[in-house]
């Protein structure tokens, strides 16, 4: 990540004087000054600095919870960073709390009383569900969010499986859909490389000397116009997670609506499974 944030453009953007000369327009090359790059990594520099002293008054329980595998409910800086950076998130990664929640939302959508419901499952289908469900809290959910901690499993036997477990396993199939880790990094490749040609075409707004004609000034439109273009990137990478959510939103009511009209195939949900951790 720090290649494609930082390097990448610089390196782009200082050795892109010579090949996007044709571009130049009215006297505005791609060239960029040297210390307006210094000045942003400066300040990026600073914000890495506060965000450890954040990180220096919290707990050992605190950070232990950030740094766990999936899904880090204690993160929500990084919830907010993986939303930003392209979507490298997905419910299982924004933790338990945030999960369960859209379980509640799905029962009042449906207008269910979770307790209240249960469902009668023929043959072996009851104790498979139920496994199921043991495996997703081990693995996905455990205790309170912390990604796989001990639980009392629920194997009651019998055929009446509560519908709170099956909507819970409906979302964790079709809500935890991941991003392509391949398409995120693509996406970053490619607004990175977008950045020196739009340079020498927006820089015509500000005339043709090095945006210009005192230091101060051209330090505060470098600044500007550098920060204008992480936060396009940024913007790009949100709106993306946003329509990849509202996909799996998709799927998730289209699963509810099956479950009610024509039933639907434990094997779809057992596809969305976490897998069992390496030790």
């Amino acid at each position: 990540t720090g290649f494609f944030v930082f390097l990448l453009p610089l390196s782009l953007l200082l050795g892109a004087g010579h090949i996007l000369y044709f571009m130049d327009i009215d006297g505005a090359q791609s060239a960029v000054d040297v210390r307006h790059f210094v000045l942003l990594h400066a300040l990026m520099f600073t914000r890495a600095c506060v965000v450890a002293l954040k990180y220096g008054f919290m707990s050992p329980r605190d950070l232990q919870d950030n740094y766990k595998f999936p899904p880090h409910w204690g993160g929500s800086d990084r919830l907010v960073r993986n939303l930003i950076m392209a979507g490298w998130s997905a419910p299982r990664a924004h933790g338990a709390r945030y999960f369960q929640g859209f379980v509640k939302e799905a029962a009042v959508l449906e207008d269910l009383n979770l307790p209240g419901v249960s469902v009668s499952i023929a043959g072996s289908g009851a104790k498979r569900l139920r496994d199921a469900w043991n495996h997703l809290q081990r693995h996905g959910v455990g205790v309170n969010g912390d990604g796989g901690g001990k639980v009392e499993e629920i194997d009651p036997g019998g055929q009446e499986v509560p519908m709170s477990m099956v909507l819970e396993l409906i979302l964790w199939r079709y809500m935890g859909q991941p991003h392509s880790t391949f398409r995120a990094k693509f996406h970053v490749f490619l607004s990175m490389c977008v950045m020196p040609f739009a340079m020498p075409i927006t820089r015509v707004s500000f005339g043709a000397s090095p945006f210009g004609d005192t230091a101060s000034e051209q330090t505060v439109r470098a600044m500007i116009f550098l920060l204008g273009g992480y936060f396009t990137y940024f913007s790009a990478g949100m709106a993306w997670m946003m329509s990849w959510d509202f996909m799996r939103r998709v799927h998730s009511i289209r699963a509810f609506g099956q479950l009610i009209d024509t039933g639907i195939p434990l094997q779809d949900l057992f596809e969305g499974l976490p897998p069992v951790p390496r030790e």
